[in-house]
């Protein structure tokens, strides 16, 4: 066995004496790291159970499950170790939304191509302050990923319901602005494979058209009992779903000119999980989660779905230009500290695609923030909503009105989506 030397002076040595020297420590110490990792891996599992990872209508495009097992050691002890693990829907209509939009073929392709050269180039430049994503421990293709249980080391998701103050969003944008820096220099190396990244899954098929007019219709109603002062905007949204939805498509793709990236592209509070300080409770390590629907794209998708789903309102309404502020800073420190050698926008040229890219927060507020910050209490599975849709229309008839989204049952909800269609 190793022992240390109890010598505290260490001879000169010279010439053949001191390579030989260091022959022998580097095989001691790749011997030490050798006998360091089999001491620390598991050998086999002794016992281990399985429970539901979230809570209903906290997760919606995958199951999750926690797995807690306990192991035996390569030293001979045993630990506890906690494991996520993250499966493709098996019911009939989920299952097929899942294989169509290609989240999980996305994410794997991620956790395969793309965050391997960003850890790569963490190394590279000497980072210091972590990764931005769970570590991935093994795939199947193309339904399964397993990964680190973040909540093992403290980090937590904040209330979808109530959702972030200005602190944590500071430090959200900051991230985000980080993770988008990673990215712009992998595209400007050719590291990004753009024949799966280079297409939004929203751009796919007809299922935005089909959510947008049934979401639509739904909101127009809701705009029927707020009063007259916006009489004119609910006009103007009834007779233009089609105008939405072309406007989208046209914004999401990257424009020559523009500063796009690989964005997340799925932006709301239950996809950030946070570790905060315990003495003063200040934010220090985030992590992302579900990296199943990336594409490149304009910065501000990220941004824009972030603000209606994930920030409180009065926090958005008092602090966003402070927020995009933020983003600007930290994403220009970020590109240089990782040698992007291209040109990097200014504050006044992201608050200009921020505005012209106004259509990514209605089409957002219109589908995804009534799910994700709504009060779903007595409704039936997602599957069983779905099914009775699709049936419905494959008799030609209308949709029934099982779920209305713009139903709103938290205040919360309906203040964010009146913002983003004064914004919009």
């Amino acid at each position: 066995p190793l022992r240390p030397s109890t010598s505290t002076a260490y001879p000169i040595l010279m010439g053949s004496q001191a390579e030989e020297n260091m022959e022998l420590n580097g095989g001691w110490l790749e011997g030490l790291l050798k006998r360091q990792t089999f001491e620390e891996s598991p050998t086999h599992v002794i016992e281990f159970k399985v429970a539901d990872g979230v809570g209903k209508w906290e997760n919606y495009l995958s199951k999750i499950k926690r797995i807690t097992a306990k192991v035996a050691l390569g030293s001979g002890r045993t630990r506890t170790i906690s494991l996520i693990v993250k499966d493709q829907h098996e019911t009939q209509y989920l299952k097929n939304m899942s294989k169509n939009n290609g989240y999980f073929f996305r994410e794997i392709m991620m956790y395969r191509d793309v965050i391997p050269k960003m850890d790569d180039l963490l190394d590279e430049i000497g980072d210091d302050e972590g990764p931005l994503w769970a570590k991935c421990l093994g795939f199947r293709l193309y339904d399964q990923l397993v990964f680190e249980d973040l909540s093992a080391s403290g980090h937590v998701v904040a209330d979808r319901k109530e959702l972030m103050d200005l602190k944590t969003s500071i430090f959200v944008v900051r991230n985000i602005a980080r993770f988008h820096a990673l990215s712009k220099v992998l595209l400007q190396r050719g590291e990004i494979p753009l024949d799966v990244f280079s297409e939004s899954v929203w751009c796919k098929g007809d299922g935005l058209s089909i959510a947008i007019h049934k979401y639509t219709a739904n909101l127009v109603k809701a705009m029927g009992t707020w009063g007259h002062e916006w009489k004119e905007a609910k006009e103007r949204l009834e007779a233009s779903p089609l105008d939405v939805i072309d406007k989208f498509k046209k914004a999401m793709k990257p424009e020559p000119t523009g500063f796009s990236v690989l964005t997340h592209g799925d932006c709301w509070t239950n996809n950030f999980l946070i570790r905060f300080s315990k003495e003063s409770n200040e934010p220090q390590a985030m992590r992302f989660v579900d990296l199943q629907i990336c594409s490149v794209s304009p910065f501000s998708y990220d941004l824009h779905y972030f603000l209606v789903t994930s920030v409180k309102p009065e926090v958005q309404q008092e602090n966003e230009e402070l927020l995009v502020a933020c983003y600007c800073e930290s994403l220009k420190s970020n590109l240089l500290k990782f040698g992007y050698e291209g040109p990097i926008p200014t504050i006044a040229e992201l608050q200009k695609t921020m505005a012209d890219t106004a259509i990514f927060r209605l089409v957002a507020s219109l589908i995804i923030t009534p799910i994700v910050t709504g009060v779903h209490d007595n409704l039936p599975d997602l599957e069983e909503i779905i099914a009775e849709q699709a049936e419905a229309m494959a008799r030609g008839e209308p949709s029934p009105e099982t779920w209305n989204v713009h139903d709103y049952k938290n205040e919360i909800t309906k203040t964010l989506v009146q913002n983003s269609i004064k914004f919009a």
